[in-house]
């Protein structure tokens, strides 16, 4: 119906903000006011917008994958971008961030994600689709389940913005992202289930 629709627009908009605010840092988010966006971290792993290279943003993509499940080196190939026209060298990031687990009598050999670099999985990772953010997100709890650890899945602390893009963070003050920020919890808040989800609870 009519609700529902709106509902998902809105949790599509919360994540497209995420996503647009991207990299904020610590240092970024002590400016605001609101203490509770400290926590808020989401997505923009790129170059001169953040003092990162191009193959940091390729180990970022490699890892996130790997967080979903193992995979073969064809496998990891095909979900990356295209990277025939650039000096990346691909085998070598992946043997960076991943083990080799030899294939069994039958099947064919997976990269597993090495232990060091779990903690640098994020949930609202932006290449993520519905189904591999639900996938990955499962995937990971079951892992810290099993570790008799905390199921939380904070996002890693991100780098901080170029100067150039260092005002982006102040979106996170204006009146506009209060109001909306304001409203979904109020929504939250009542009785009537259709004016909200969780899913915006934890964009939120």
């Amino acid at each position: 119906d009519l609700s529902r629709q709106w509902n998902i627009l809105i949790e599509e908009m919360l994540h497209v903000l995420i996503c647009i605010i991207g990299m904020l840092s610590y240092v970024d988010c002590i400016q605001c006011e609101e203490s509770y966006i400290r926590g808020r971290k989401g997505e923009r792993y790129v170059p001169g917008i953040s003092d990162i290279t191009k193959e940091e943003c390729m180990m970022r993509e490699i890892i996130h994958l790997l967080c979903i499940e193992p995979m073969a080196h064809s496998v990891i190939a095909k979900a990356l971008p295209d990277t025939e026209n650039t000096d990346i060298c691909l085998d070598t990031l992946i043997n960076k961030v991943a083990n080799f687990k030899k294939p069994g009598l039958s099947g064919h050999g997976v990269y597993e994600l090495k232990e060091e670099y779990l903690d640098q999985f994020n949930v609202f990772f932006y290449h993520y689709t519905k189904t591999q953010r639900s996938k990955a997100e499962h995937a990971q709890k079951k892992r810290r389940k099993q570790e008799n650890s905390s199921e939380a899945l904070p996002p890693p602390p991100p780098p901080v913005f170029s100067t150039a893009f260092h005002s982006v963070s102040r979106l996170l003050c204006c009146d506009v992202m209060m109001h909306i920020l304001r409203t979904i919890l109020q929504r939250a808040a009542e009785e009537d289930p259709t004016m909200w989800t969780e899913g915006m609870i934890q964009l939120v």
